[in-house]
């Protein structure tokens, strides 16, 4: 049996004879341009861009990302942007929620080669779930990809997703239930200088190489599957 998540291990276990091995094979890092143009994403270049990217549903906890953006006084709010690139069922509704704040943008749909320059153009990469158990077991591929950017991460999600960016200091974690803390999150990563936001990028390489590299983990499923024959 091979997992996504070492969170799906413990879900499995009581279901499985004790003489299987789970194999811990992640989704690899999407390979990214890094050396793509910037995204012209508006406003002043002191400005603290934070982006999200992927489907929008309601599973995505937009709600709560932007009702905590929208919470930020107004000093902090005239020193950032968050920038929502993608599209889905809960799109509309968060547009109607986001209709009074200038700093918050849509960009729609964009193609998977366009990505690497938004990305370059960001300063925090957000990734956020609802905080329901069954998704405390998932990684959201986009974790590998906001790695493969090399930007600070901003998780406002639970379980492995949280796990992987505190172990390996890839960014800041908070609750997406607690929007009072997502909104003090968003403080902290405006109020942080470049030295400090660096600090979140030093892992990446190594992750990227070791763990979330995909020649690696086709060889590790190869040579499970040719065991097993």
């Amino acid at each position: 049996i091979v997992i996504s998540s070492m969170g799906f291990k413990s879900k499995l276990k009581p279901y499985v004879r004790k003489d299987h091995t789970l194999h811990y094979l992640p989704n690899w890092a999407d390979e990214l341009n890094n050396n793509s143009k910037l995204k012209d994403l508006g406003k002043f270049k002191e400005t603290t861009h934070f982006t999200f990217a992927g489907n929008i549903g309601k599973l995505q906890n937009l709600e709560n990302v932007i009702k905590a953006f929208n919470l930020l006084p107004v000093d902090y709010q005239i020193r950032s942007q968050l920038n929502i690139i993608g599209d889905g069922s809960n799109l509309d509704n968060l547009k109607l929620i986001s209709k009074n704040n200038s700093n918050i943008v849509f960009y729609g749909r964009k193609q998977s080669s366009e990505m690497a320059g938004y990305y370059k153009s960001s300063d925090f990469l957000i990734i956020s779930l609802i905080d329901k158990p069954i998704f405390s077991a998932l990684v959201p591929s986009k974790t590998q990809t906001y790695i493969a950017a090399k930007k600070p991460i901003l998780a406002i999600i639970n379980g492995d997703t949280a796990d992987i960016v505190k172990s390996n200091n890839l960014g800041l974690h908070v609750n997406p239930s607690n929007i009072n803390d997502i909104a003090d999150t968003f403080c902290k990563c405006i109020d942080m200088d470049k030295t400090e936001r660096k600090k979140f990028i030093i892992k990446n390489d190594f992750l990227l190489e070791k763990i979330f590299n995909k020649k690696r983990i086709i060889n590790s499923l190869v040579n499970i599957v040719t065991q097993n024959i």
